[in-house]
């Protein structure tokens, strides 16, 4: 049963993955390509904000909860070769990461502000509340000490295809030394892991880039009406679960810097276990995607979902359903340019 959770929770937090679809600003077709320069900067920003709603039927229990999540990053364009390809040092500059556990009880991370500062909360609860925000800030450092603010590198095609990651792996090690010495239970350290893998981890560091910030555009030219399509395959442990999403160029406007697109995201059934096997009944994703038309930037990006899933006990009597689940995000994406020696 655990397991089954941890996969409901895999696939409702795949929704955010889903619904980035960069696309065309002319009218007529052309060639659509991320057309960046060296000495460029940009700046980017994402806030997402998804509501859960889950049913335990066989527990008899219902749960509500509300993350909102903020990234803030800046890139600087280093090199960019005759073909399109763009050499780009990213910065994590901050994060937050606020959940709503039940009205009125809100628990903050923000690597900007302090755990007291952000959690009057647990101000509150006097000595009880210590030991977590004592917790809170341990995070709040390791994140800055070792993740934030350090320079990474990735390599991406002019049709959004990123190549290659560097400087993820030495940020690991780099943590894995600072957080033996604070913890040094391997079990205890189990739960922060996760955490920070959430964020840093290769698993979320490929899916934010390669499936968020950056999305294959078509080889071919691509007008009003073009329909194109990728497809990836997300894991966990030993269950796979392969996903494509379709796009569909719907509208370009008169200055044609914006433009909505149609997606759809076709999930094929992940691997049962003997447990559980699973269902989807529906999903609405869609996305307003506004663009640079001179260079193909991405400026801003606005997108919202409805995702849903159900376990089914393959032991169980008739093949009963087990958990309901619901997941709606909906949040935003801005990215604006400058000049290198703006860069802190």
């Amino acid at each position: 049963m655990k397991r089954t959770k941890i996969l409901l929770t895999f696939l409702s937090a795949c929704l955010l993955l889903f619904i980035h679809y960069p696309g065309a600003a002319q009218k007529a077709p052309a060639r659509l390509r991320y057309a960046f320069a060296t000495g460029q900067r940009v700046d980017i920003k994402q806030e997402e904000t998804t509501n859960d709603f889950e049913e335990n039927l066989v527990e008899g229990s219902k749960s509500e909860s509300s993350t909102l999540k903020e990234i803030a990053q800046q890139w600087q364009v280093v090199g960019v070769t005759p073909g399109g390809e763009s050499t780009i040092e990213v910065k994590y500059t901050w994060l937050q990461l606020r959940r709503r556990l039940q009205p009125g009880v809100v628990l903050t991370l923000d690597t900007r502000r302090s755990a007291a500062e952000v959690n009057p909360i647990l101000i509150q609860l006097g000595p009880q509340g210590v030991p977590i925000l004592e917790r809170f800030e341990m995070i709040r450092k390791l994140i800055m000490d070792v993740f934030v603010g350090r320079t990474y590198k990735m390599v991406v095609s002019d049709v959004g295809k990123v190549k290659s990651f560097s400087g993820f792996d030495q940020a690991w090690e780099d943590y894995r030394l600072k957080v033996e010495k604070l913890i040094p239970d391997k079990g205890k350290r189990a739960e922060l892991d996760a955490l920070i893998e959430a964020f840093f981890g290769e698993e979320a560091v490929h899916k934010l880039f390669s499936y968020s910030l950056f999305v294959s555009l078509p080889e071919e030219p691509a007008g009003v009406g073009h329909e194109w399509s990728d497809s990836t395959d997300f894991s966990l442990q030993s269950i796979h679960l392969p996903i494509k999403r379709n796009y569909k160029l719907t509208s370009v406007s008169d200055t044609g810097k914006s433009f909505k697109i149609d997606g759809k995201v076709i999930f094929d059934p992940p691997t049962a276990t003997e447990e559980v096997e699973f269902k989807i009944p529906g999903n609405t994703l869609t996305a307003e995607i506004s663009l640079d038309p001179a260079n193909g930037t991405l400026l801003a990006q606005t997108y919202s979902g409805k995702l849903e899933f159900e376990a089914y006990g393959r032991q169980a009597p008739n093949n009963r359903r087990i958990i309901h689940l619901v997941s709606e995000t909906s949040g935003r994406v801005l990215m604006t340019t400058g000049q290198p020696e703006d860069r802190p």
